[in-house]
């Protein structure tokens, strides 16, 4: 919650012109989405001060809670044609060979290629079986015959041996010479002479390139076999470079999409064309809320010297609206929007404030963690709220009263809004009459379709616009 002291800003900021009387405050809520604002907003509350600064508890609120809310989110745009069917790429590097699909049905036999190179030479094969025994060798010459031996009890004939384990293979033998080639095969049907005559027909030439090669010869895509397991993670590519500039697209003031900066495109009139000329219209107003209880009215104070009158500003002219452009086409949707903030702290005696007051900081929240950090901080956007001088106590002014009312689409409202009258309670009734209505203080808040900007402006020369 915002609050602001000073009843000369106050009535600056909402009113343009001296409306508020006594020590008077302010209050701005923001509001979360809710039944009175279905996509959030903000509530503002006028009090009379009659206690502690900033503190509301024995304060009494003038008029009732006045809602300002946030637009619903426009339609989403039909999708644009598709684009034109971009050039063939260069092949991309051969991949490492996928997981064998499951086997396919086998096709039809092709017609009999030249011959290829030979291959180069493949891994030694694992060694062979073992094979049968040679015959045997000759008969070796006799030995010496040893001395005879005593003969030796004949042993029992013992049991057969298990058989001995299997050698290590040998080495493999060299390699053979290498065989006469074959000869040549008749030459077969490009892949590409579909219709077997040996010429190059236009519509033999898939891709129009004007070649005939085995571009051409690109057949249907086979079915998709059953989905491998993933792979390992492989490790980061190198950063590619970095791709052609695309087309330069329509800027969103742009509303005839003609590239020239035209007088009726400037719709802020700061002879700037940003995106600030591309502000869609206000947001809907929630309903009016119900009418606070009466205060009991105060003791009569003694009346008080009268003070100088400052010296009147100069009012700035009106600028003339602009006809309402062509609606443009339905741009991208944008990336999310930040969050505004605003930050509210006391400034002491000085330059700014003769005599103290508040600084009021604002910016948006782009790193998202709900504080206004000071590079966040707007400098162009700060401003100060200044205390008055304390002057001698006067007599008990009128009560300032703000009505509401519903705003037909026409003139002020091309689709429809509420109408914001404020004046001083000259004979003390509690209504707004028709002569006690503060002349050019009429304000229109405007039914629209996107919340990302609520203006509220008219008379005095002053705007309050939230962001």
């Amino acid at each position: 919650m915002n609050m602001f002291r000073n009843a000369a800003f106050v009535t600056m900021l909402l009113y343009g012109g001296s409306l508020l009387a006594g020590n008077q405050i302010i209050t701005i809520i923001d509001n979360d989405p809710m039944t009175t604002c279905l996509n959030g907003g903000i509530t503002i509350q006028i009090w009379d001060d009659n206690g502690t600064p900033g503190d509301t508890g024995d304060d009494v609120q003038i008029g009732g809670d006045h809602y300002v809310c946030n637009g619903l989110d426009g339609a989403k745009g039909d999708p644009g044609e598709p684009g034109a069917k971009g050039d063939p790429g260069e092949p991309g590097a051969k991949g490492d060979p996928g997981e064998p699909g499951a086997k396919g049905d086998p096709g039809e036999p092709g017609a009999k290629g030249d011959p290829g190179e030979p291959g180069a030479k493949g891994d030694p094969g694992e060694p062979g079986a073992k094979g049968d025994p040679g015959e045997p060798g000759a008969k070796g010459d006799p030995g010496e015959p040893g001395a005879k031996g005593d003969p030796g009890e004949p042993g029992a004939k013992g049991d057969p041996g298990e058989p001995g384990a299997k050698g290590d293979p040998g080495e493999p033998g060299a390699k053979g010479d290498p065989g006469e080639p074959g000869a040549k095969g008749d030459p077969g049907l490009a892949c590409w002479d579909t219709d077997g005559e040996g010429d190059m027909d236009a519509e033999e030439d898939i891709n129009e390139d004007g070649l005939w090669d085995t571009v051409d010869c690109i057949g249907a895509p086979g079915m998709t076999g059953p989905q491998g397991d993933p792979g390992e993670k492989g490790e980061k590519g190198d950063k590619g470079d970095p791709g052609d500039p695309g087309q330069s697209g329509l800027a969103c003031w742009d509303t005839n999409g003609d590239g020239n900066m035209d007088e009726a495109e400037d719709t802020n009139g700061d002879d700037s064309w940003s995106t600030l000329d591309c502000i869609g219209a206000i947001g809907m107003t929630g309903p009016k809320g119900d009418k606070g209880d009466k205060g009991d009215k105060g003791d009569k104070g003694d009346k008080g010297d009268t003070g100088p009158q400052g010296p009147q500003g100069d009012t700035g002219a009106t600028g003339n609206v602009g006809e309402q452009g062509p609606t443009g086409a339905p741009g991208a949707s944008g990336e999310d929007g930040k969050i505004a903030l605003v930050k509210t702290t006391d400034e002491e005696p000085g330059d700014n404030c003769a005599t103290g007051g508040k600084k009021i900081q604002t910016g948006l929240d782009n790193d998202g963690n709900g504080t206004l950090n000071a590079e966040e901080i707007d400098e162009e956007k700060t401003f100060y709220v200044c205390n008055g001088d304390t002057g001698t106590d006067g007599t008990t002014g009128a009560n300032a009263l703000v009505v509401t009312t519903d705003e037909p689409a026409g003139e002020h409202c091309p689709n429809g809004g509420f109408k914001l009258e404020t004046g001083i309670d000259a004979n003390g009734d509690d209504e707004l009459d028709e002569g006690e209505v503060t002349e050019g203080s009429t304000r229109y808040v405007c039914n629209g379709t996107t919340p990302d900007k609520i203006e509220v402006t008219g008379g005095g020369g002053c705007s309050l616009t939230l962001l």
